[in-house]
């Protein structure tokens, strides 16, 4: 058997003369182990095991809501009839029935009815047609159930108004009140837009009210408004207030910058039909809902990653017109455009966006955090 000092000498002249081995001790080791982090610079690198992996991660976009708060006229007025449809008010019923069901997985719709229901609904109102009480559908998704109840009772089940009064500025006054209360402050990241449609079939009034009313009393609760970022898109039916010099309604639409509208979107619509009125208001919430493609998450998608967005089990391409993008150089927020957009309003069961990626899960430029 050959001797301790034998066996280091036989390892000492196998190993060569060397700088970059850790010899042990035979009897306490009994192992050679290179030294990766003592290489040579006449030496290659050491080319062992890779100690870094790969692994996938994901970020959940969620689309930022939209509100519509419909303001609705329910006065004598209403009751004239418009051309395709036996009244003004049968009009834009149909009309809203037709295409609040189209949008309502992806806009919140509410309902403020003036004036004041004849029986007590909403409430406060009974014996007043200069009142209107608060909105009878507070903004929620899948609302369209909600406010036909409401559309059928003023309609076809006798509890509309005869009032010739159209207190407009009342029920505005009652959807400041609204957002004033459900707001956030001014230092708090407000995550819905909203919007306010006025539709109606004649200037503000309120004749019966014994202190009379402002020629526009409706300017201060539409401005108040505006000033919450809340537009107020005006509807006439059966009357062109533009016809008018002094119109309070004209007024109203023309307060607040266009730019807090969706693109292509005028703040006063006047159709002149039944299939003019469904059409404006099929196209101003279509506008309104696809502000719901643009998306927010509160992950960091790292720059070096190349994302792969998923609608649902739907692979979407990077694409600025008609996939996805990034919103700006913004990388905690995604657009869809064109096709996907589309898309995403007509399948209401997708309610995110999933961005997966690839990294390392070492130190370094494409690690994973």
């Amino acid at each position: 058997m050959l001797g301790r000092a034998t066996c280091v000498g036989l390892l000492v002249a196998l190993a060569g003369c060397t700088d970059n081995v850790l010899l042990y001790d035979v009897l306490d080791a009994s192992v050679l182990v290179p030294d990766a982090n003592s290489q040579r610079e006449d030496r290659p690198p050491w080319s062992g095991p890779d100690p870094c992996g790969q692994r996938n991660k994901s970020a959940r976009f969620n689309p930022q809501w939209q509100e519509l708060m419909i303001v609705l006229d329910r006065s004598s007025t209403m009751q004239a009839g418009f051309s395709g449809s036996s009244s003004r008010q049968t009009a834009v019923q149909n009309a809203l029935n037709d295409t609040i069901g189209v949008f309502q997985g992806r806009v919140r719709f509410g309902l403020e009815l003036f004036p004041g229901d004849a029986n007590g609904k909403p409430g406060g109102c009974s014996h007043n047609s200069c009142c209107a009480g608060e909105p009878s559908v507070y903004p929620v998704s899948y609302a369209q159930n909600a406010i036909g109840g409401y559309l059928l009772c003023s309609d076809q089940q006798g509890c509309e108004s005869g009032a010739a009064d159209s207190p407009s500025h009342r029920a505005l006054e009652q959807v400041r009140d609204y957002y004033n209360r459900t707001r956030p402050g001014s230092g708090d990241t407000i995550q819905q837009s909203a919007y306010v449609l006025l539709i109606t079939a004649s200037e503000p009034s309120c004749n019966s009210d014994p202190g009379g009313t402002d020629s526009c009393a409706a300017r201060t609760p539409a401005t108040n408004l505006v000033n919450l970022d809340i537009p107020v898109v005006v509807m006439t039916v059966g009357y062109d207030p533009r016809s008018n010099p002094s119109s309070c309604l004209v007024q109203i639409s023309s307060l607040g910058s266009s730019s807090s509208m969706p693109e292509n979107t005028p703040k006063l619509n006047t159709p002149s039909s039944y299939n003019n009125l469904r059409d404006t208001l099929f196209g101003l919430f279509r506008a309104v809902a696809r502000r719901t493609c643009t998306f927010n998450t509160n992950d960091v998608i790292p720059e070096f990653a190349t994302p792969a967005v998923m609608m649902g089990s739907t692979t979407v391409q990077k694409d600025d017109s008609d996939g996805w993008s990034y919103d700006g150089t913004n990388r905690s927020q995604i657009k869809l455009s064109g096709w996907a957009c589309d898309q995403y309003l007509y399948s209401p069961q997708v309610a995110t966006i999933t961005v997966s990626y690839t990294c390392s899960t070492c130190d370094g430029p494409d690690a994973c955090r």
